[in-house]
């Protein structure tokens, strides 16, 4: 059982909806104060006006971001390509090293 932190009517847990943020594990607000306090239509015609007015700009920041993250995943892999090419060299050295140990000890 919880008190609804908007209408203060307590009500059973199932009454509420998940939200791991929250200590107990629930939202402040029961289904019924939080279904109303969203107003889906309102919330629709205010993102459409948004959108009509950035659109391009959030496409430009989108695209900006995707051109980013591929550029981190090119420098990324040539990194360890890298990587990968100084430690065989390292690997190439030692063997080398071994085998003139090796024959200058027979």
């Amino acid at each position: 059982m919880k008190i609804c932190s908007k209408c203060k009517i307590m009500k059973v847990n199932a009454e509420y909806h998940k939200n791991k943020a929250q200590p107990d594990g629930m939202s402040g607000e029961c289904k019924v104060c939080r279904k109303s306090t969203l107003k889906p239509e309102a919330n629709k015609k205010a993102f459409n006006k948004w959108w009509a007015n950035n659109k391009e700009k959030h496409n430009n920041k989108r695209r900006l971001t995707e051109e980013q993250a591929i550029d981190k995943f090119i420098k990324k892999k040539i990194t360890k390509r890298n990587t990968l090419k100084r430690r065989i060299k390292i690997l190439t050295n030692a063997i080398n090293t071994l085998k003139s140990q090796k024959i200058s000890e027979d």
